[in-house]
């Protein structure tokens, strides 16, 4: 028979692993549940009516512009319903870009806290591209932007099927841009934070 050694295991270190890797399995669960009740949000402000949606944010341009130019009652009503379509407009990008950094922001978590329940990370064509304990900030970046851009473009090829709603190429630019900042701020947040406790916690021993 040949000789075999056998290192104990520590169990110290095996039980912070299967600490952090319970908690971050819960997390990741309430995280996930968090995005999907996000997406199903933007397909519903998707799936309303033209009229509906107008009403909504013309009543907030409305009051937006009444509350930014206190002599609206001496404006020419052509020129005041122009300065109210205008603030409109940008409401509606606004929260187009808004709506889509909160995924963002969602969608990096979601990534970060797969790699906490999987300690060999995630694989995708058969390569170890983010591995347990040390994220790649990067990639993970790089996938949620993609998650969220491609949700964006069948978000507005839904608008095509929408009572009077059009899919545009400038809304899924808005939104990608969205899904970008947001991120940039959660990645940039993660590793900040992974740096900070990297100096601060001493190993398991």
């Amino acid at each position: 028979m040949s000789d075999q050694k056998f290192e104990k295991p520590n169990s110290k270190t095996d039980i912070h692993n299967n600490r952090t890797e319970h908690r971050g399995r819960i997390w990741f669960v309430i995280f996930i549940v968090l995005t999907i009740l996000w997406l199903v949000i933007i397909f519903y402000m998707s799936a309303q009516p033209a009229t509906e949606s107008s009403n909504i944010s013309s009543g907030i341009g409305s009051w937006l512009a009444r509350l930014f130019s206190p002599d609206y009652q001496s404006w020419p009503p052509a020129e005041w319903n122009a300065h109210v379509d205008f603030i409109e407009h940008l409401i509606r990008k606004a929260a187009h870009f808004t709506e889509y950094s909160i995924l963002g922001i969602l969608l990096c978590v979601d990534l970060f806290l797969s790699t906490v329940i999987n300690k060999k990370g995630i694989e995708l064509s058969g390569e170890q591209t983010i591995t347990f304990g040390k994220p790649n900030w990067k990639r993970i970046l790089l996938y949620a932007w993609i998650i969220g851009t491609a949700y964006s473009a069948t978000d507005e090829f839904h608008q095509l099927f929408v009572e009077g709603r059009s899919g545009e190429l400038l809304d899924v630019m808005i939104d990608s841009s969205g899904v970008f900042i947001g991120s940039l701020v959660a990645v940039l947040v993660g590793s900040l934070t992974e740096r900070r406790k990297n100096k601060t916690i001493k190993p398991v021993q």
